[in-house]
């Protein structure tokens, strides 16, 4: 749909219904099948997409009566486009190509960013989209339903993804993501509890969407209005409700993290083991100029080791962004590690035997370790 009309295509004739008069002209002929055409919601410009073959496409732009191409693009064997779409401004327009592959029988969606000079009639940009985030810095995989719209000069873009929703919990989310220093940072505005899919302008301040519950589809809305906004950040029962959940759920997280810090425990215990039997002289002489830091380097390492490859990227994810940031699990418990350290030899006597130091310093680690990490784990 276009102003006042329809734009379609049939072959390689593009077409446009007016309703108001009730008539249809041709705008152009192409000389192969048309895929997709896609008109800016100012009525400007318009992206066309050709049919070259099962995994060609040649992308033009039509404005001013004059069709120049921009980009022949060609799809992997396992690639296909899921959809086309395009809006601009004045001066800059984007085009959206979201595709998707599949391998052992899964879907992995994700797409690319053209970015086009109007004036020009060339592609400034293209890129892969990387979305972030706004709560938590996390990348969202696999975006869908992706919508393009421009607000003056600066385009913002729907599209579903998995991520968080509260504290722990994830599902299927519309967000809306705009340009922020570079990187596409997306803030959640679906609050619905059923997945949600195929999300849409009404115009600037409103979004539509669907949800499905396994049996039926609903419609969804939300606005930018500061009233309702403001109406749905009240707290209620319901909220009271999660906050005391999370808080029991916390407790029993935190004490997954004592487990898991039974594991860490286990190769500097292997290795003051086998010392004890090689030379036992040097538990008797008290001598910790090797053997305890390299006790305590085994724990910190076989710690972060399991934090950071045995653990799931989602793990921390309702952690605070002071936790949760790229290295923020190499970085804390190195620095918690000093710190225990500086701590541990402040507090431990002269006499006090490899053994027990050892276990003083896991212990003080470990309980900083849960009180820090503990409650986001599970």
């Amino acid at each position: 749909p276009i102003e006042n009309g329809v734009l379609y295509w049939n072959g390689k004739e593009l077409k446009e219904y007016s309703a108001s008069t009730d008539t249809t002209k041709t705008i152009h002929t192409y000389d192969q099948p048309i895929y997709k055409a896609v008109q800016a919601k100012n009525g400007n410009s318009m992206l066309v997409a050709l049919q070259i073959s099962d995994l060609e496409i040649h992308f033009y732009l039509w404005q001013n009566g004059d069709a120049k191409k921009l980009l022949e693009y060609s799809a992997t064997g396992s690639e296909a486009i899921e959809n086309l779409v395009f809006d601009a401004g004045e001066q800059k327009g984007t085009a959206i190509i979201s595709k998707y592959t599949m391998a052992q029988g899964q879907r992995a969606y994700h797409a690319t960013e053209l970015k086009i000079d109007l004036e020009t009639s060339k592609i400034e940009k293209n890129e892969k989209y990387t979305f972030y985030d706004e709560s938590n810095g996390v990348e969202l995989d696999n975006p869908r339903y992706l919508q393009v719209t421009y607000q003056g000069e600066n385009p913002t873009v729907l599209f579903v993804a998995e991520g968080n929703r509260v504290a722990k919990r994830f599902g299927y989310n519309v967000y809306y993501a705009s340009e922020k220093d570079g990187m596409w940072v997306a803030e959640r505005r679906s609050n619905t509890v059923d997945s949600s899919a195929r999300p849409q302008w009404i115009d600037e301040n409103y979004i539509a969407w669907q949800t499905f519950n396994g049996k039926e589809y609903t419609l969804n809305g939300t606005t930018n209005d500061e009233k309702y906004i403001d109406s749905s950040k009240e707290i209620n029962r319901d909220d009271y409700l999660s906050a005391l959940y999370y808080f029991i759920s916390g407790i029993f997280s935190g004490f997954f993290m004592l487990v898991m810090g039974m594991v860490w425990v286990i190769p500097p215990l292997v290795l003051y083991g086998v010392l004890s039997y090689v030379k036992e002289d040097i538990f008797e002489r008290n001598e910790r100029t090797w053997v305890e830091p390299v006790g305590i380097l085994l724990y910190l390492g076989t710690m972060i080791y399991m934090l950071n490859r045995v653990l799931s990227d989602k793990s921390f994810s309702a952690a605070p962004s002071y936790l949760n940031f790229d290295g923020g699990l190499i970085a804390w418990p190195i620095i918690i590690g000093v710190l225990t350290y500086i701590i541990y030899r402040w507090v431990i006597g002269k006499d006090t035997g490899l053994f027990a130091g050892l276990f003083y310093y896991m212990g003080y680690n470990l309980l900083v370790m849960t009180c820090l990490f503990g409650p986001y784990l599970l």
